[in-house]
């Protein structure tokens, strides 16, 4: 997928003069994190309390000269949902984004791959992975807000008023139970404080319990109708300001490459693939 859209770099609105910012040093220790989310913060204009938007993930993507890749997949587990594409030639990065991922965990890879394009060294290594992990949950719910969820949490006296109380706070910043429950215990770990012990099995119902509030995003953007090559299209450059259309569009009409190219470089179906190709060059 790499080789092929090595073809679209040229096509890009891109300044390829300069190199986007990237972290120096990346550690997975809690002070480098909470420091390295502090100042993306900052530069967002984004308090630490205050919940992160998609509009904020997808204004910094842009920022980062990242090329955002909307697709529908369909339902995939976990890591499936989205894919990094660094290209080291033309220091070029791309986005691949689930649309049929629930809405929260959509959130948090969005977050997820927003690392890895902050440190292009790592990709491909656990390192890179864990880290990545670390700055999502970390720029979700900072330090700030985990001491006040700890606060919160550790005088409740039963496990399930603990729960009923994490996922409140869960739903209400549009994050998982997970992000919420693993970064309070970071917190506390690094406060030398006692953990909020639940069980696994508790953990991952509550988690469930949240994402089922949410939809889809390919639901909440086409509101659960089959979607049409050309919605598509123009939902994804509206919602996501991406330039990947324009730049495909662009080389179709340049080399004449046909559907295939498409089904390979977007790793969808030859139908839907034709059909893209259709639109593209109408």
């Amino acid at each position: 997928m790499g080789e092929l859209l090595t073809s679209l770099v040229e096509y890009l609105p891109f300044n390829r003069l300069v190199k986007p910012a990237t972290l120096i040093r990346p550690s997975t220790n809690y002070d480098y994190v909470q420091d390295a989310v502090k100042n993306l913060r900052v530069e967002l204009k984004l308090p630490a309390n205050e919940v992160v938007d998609f509009k904020d993930l997808i204004g910094r993507f842009h920022d980062l000269q990242t090329v955002l890749v909307p697709v529908m997949w369909g339902k995939k587990d976990r890591h499936e949902n989205a894919l990094h594409i660094y290209l080291p030639e033309s220091h070029s990065t791309w986005v691949f984004l689930n649309l049929d991922s629930n809405l929260i965990d959509f959130k948090f890879w969005m977050a997820h791959e927003l690392a890895h394009v902050y440190t292009p060294d790592l990709c491909g290594t656990d390192e890179g992975e864990d880290f990545a992990d670390a700055l999502a949950g970390a720029f979700l719910f900072p330090a700030e807000c985990a001491e006040s969820a700890y606060t919160e949490v550790v005088r409740l006296r039963t496990e399930a008023t603990r729960v009923n109380a994490i996922k409140t706070i869960a739903t209400k910043a549009v994050i998982s139970f997970y992000t919420v429950y693993y970064e309070i215990n970071k917190f506390a770990n690094h406060a030398g404080k006692p953990p909020i012990s639940l069980a696994a099995s508790t953990v991952g119902g509550a988690a469930t319990n949240v994402a089922k509030q949410f939809p889809t995003v390919s639901k909440l953007l086409f509101e659960g109708v089959t979607t049409k090559p050309g919605q598509y299209v123009k939902a994804a450059k509206e919602a996501f300001g991406t330039p990947f259309f324009d730049a495909l569009a662009s080389h179709l009409k340049a080399s004449g490459d046909t559907a295939t190219y498409i089904q390979q470089v977007m790793d969808i179906s030859l139908a839907d693939a034709k059909a893209l190709h259709t639109e593209l060059l109408g």
